[in-house]
């Protein structure tokens, strides 16, 4: 090995934690969100406790003496090659950084018709079932409905109005079956806050998209469903269930505010019952 690359190695292995912190820093700085920094940092403590450099054979070895799903190594070589494609161009320095892992194909996960009756009532709480409803019959992501504010709905109107990325207008219709949960759950928020936030706590703050994310986990719990449910569950099964009663894949496209047509094709090979249901 050439005595400059073997010299500057070392450097990089004395120095692996702050070089670590380095790296963290820097993406933070571009605008990566608070979770992939996170996540990338757990990652990184945990590969540099064995191992000093990013390199093809250290993350193999990494890989090999954990026991991940096929979804997380693929996470983890994706953010291990990130940091050694960093490193290279940071400090000018060459090694071999690991090839990408294939993430294996995702099955949807959504809930039946009998499933979204038990997760409805298991909601006691009137603010539970209207954070339930807004998912199972708008379609909303976890990011959309966090931000909701009570002007944005129009109940006179039954709309929902939200602001996507550019400014551009979306605007979902808003059924009978939400729009009387949505009454009941107004009338307990006018108690708690004058405030802007559509969802709020007991304290009248807005509800963070943790505690909105948990709130679905407990209720379907709740319900006895045996499925791995999350807000985006709800959203699948939107999507699912207008499937199921034939509303073409353009409206659905509309509905769910995808740019893509591809994003929505997923959907597409449902059948109206819902049969592949995983």
């Amino acid at each position: 090995m050439d005595k400059k690359i073997k010299s500057d190695l070392t450097k990089l292995k004395e120095n692996k934690k702050s070089i670590a912190e380095n790296y963290l820093a820097c993406i933070s700085a571009q605008g990566y969100s608070t979770y992939t920094v996170k996540n990338r940092k757990w990652i990184l403590e945990e590969f540099l406790k064995d191992f000093d450099i990013p390199d093809r054979n250290s993350v193999s070895r990494f890989i090999q003496q954990g026991h991940w799903s096929k979804n997380s190594e693929a996470q983890i070589v994706y953010a291990l090659k990130a940091f050694g494609k960093w490193i290279i161009k940071e400090y000018d320095i060459n090694f071999d950084i690991p090839s990408s892992i294939k993430q294996p194909k995702k099955h949807l996960v959504y809930l039946s018709k009998d499933e979204v009756v038990k997760l409805r009532n298991a909601c006691k709480k009137i603010r539970d079932k209207a954070i339930i409803d807004m998912f199972l019959l708008t379609g909303l992501k976890l990011s959309e409905l966090h931000i909701l504010n009570i002007d944005d709905l129009n109940l006179k109107m039954d709309t929902i109005s939200l602001t996507e990325k550019g400014g551009k207008k979306r605007v979902l219709s808003i059924d009978k079956i939400l729009k009387n949960t949505l009454q009941s759950y107004l009338q307990w928020r006018e108690v708690h806050t004058q405030g802007s936030a559509l969802f709020i706590s007991k304290k009248g703050t807005r509800l963070s998209k943790m505690e909105i994310y948990t709130t679905v986990k407990r209720r379907a719990k709740n319900a006895g469903i045996n499925k791995n449910i999350s807000p985006h569950t709800l959203r699948h099964t939107f999507a699912a269930l207008l499937v199921r009663d034939k509303i073409d894949i353009a409206t659905i496209q509309r509905l769910l505010g995808h740019e893509n047509p591809k994003t929505t094709a997923k959907y597409a090979h449902l059948n109206k019952r819902g049969e592949k249901s995983k």
